[in-house]
């Protein structure tokens, strides 16, 4: 299936003007920033690229979620090969992942906590919002793996997804063939998805407990470690606990901390 660059910002543009609406009522107070951005990215259109989605099968299983497809992120990328650049070619640390590993850089979620961990390290956040699998590897097929040395990659993706956990837990294994096919000297920190909504039978929470379920045998606790702390952020009902997040799915201040130690 295509869409075109034309039909995708008249959806997120729709989207938009129902976000801006309920804001005062729903959401924190760096949102206004992040809408602006989504529109600041969409007014380039010439950068908003879109490759087809293709299916194809492995024994039996879409793959879809492993195609790479490009977000219209633009100037993000633009930034952050900038600081590869810049870089010396040697990074400490490399996160992946979407809007909650982006989260480090929002001043009213995880910046002062990030700003102090770059007084030790060197970091390169390639946290995207809104990204799938797919995104993220098109992002580290076209440059994020190219032109540094990194010392460890801390990987969260999936919860985006909307295909079946199988599908989704093929995408991340490609992201992790991806880093250690390009950074063969780094380790991996691979994380499971956080739990979202109100309770363990929340649908999306169950799928995602089976996509870490398959995506924890990735690791084999050398150059892959598996790093589960979401009995910390789940509240009794098994879901987000609403004092880590605000909307039950992006960490608040308080979040990242526990994410930090």
């Amino acid at each position: 299936m295509k869409m075109t660059c034309r039909r995708f910002v008249s959806g997120i543009f729709a989207v938009a003007i129902v976000i801006c609406r309920i804001q005062t009522y729903a959401l924190p107070a760096g949102a206004t920033q992040e809408v602006k951005c989504v529109f600041t990215e969409l007014s380039n259109l010439e950068d908003c690229v879109r490759s087809e989605t293709r299916e194809e099968k492995t024994g039996g299983v879409s793959i879809k979620t492993a195609m790479p497809i490009r977000a219209p992120w633009p100037s993000r990328e633009r930034m952050k090969r900038n600081q590869i650049a810049k870089s010396g070619g040697s990074i400490d640390l490399v996160f992946v992942g979407d809007s909650i590993t982006h989260g480090w850089e929002n001043k009213v979620r995880g910046k002062k906590l990030y700003d102090n961990l770059r007084k030790t390290y060197s970091i390169l956040n390639l946290g995207y919002s809104g990204n799938r699998t797919e995104n993220m590897i098109w992002r580290l097929e076209n440059g994020e793996l190219d032109g540094y040395k990194a010392k460890l990659f801390m990987v969260m993706a999936g919860t985006n997804n909307k295909e079946p956990a199988e599908d989704v837990a093929v995408g991340v294994r490609r992201i992790l063939d991806l880093i250690r096919s390009r950074q063969p000297q780094a380790a991996i920190l691979l994380l499971p998805i956080f739990p979202r909504g109100k309770s363990a039978a929340d649908v999306r929470n169950a799928k995602n407990a089976k996509v870490n379920e398959i995506i924890r045998g990735f690791a084999d606790g050398t150059h892959i470690v598996w790093c589960d702390f979401t009995s910390e952020l789940r509240d009794s009902a098994g879901g987000m606990s609403g004092n880590l997040s605000q909307d039950r799915l992006h960490l608040n201040e308080v979040g990242y901390a526990i994410w930090l130690r």
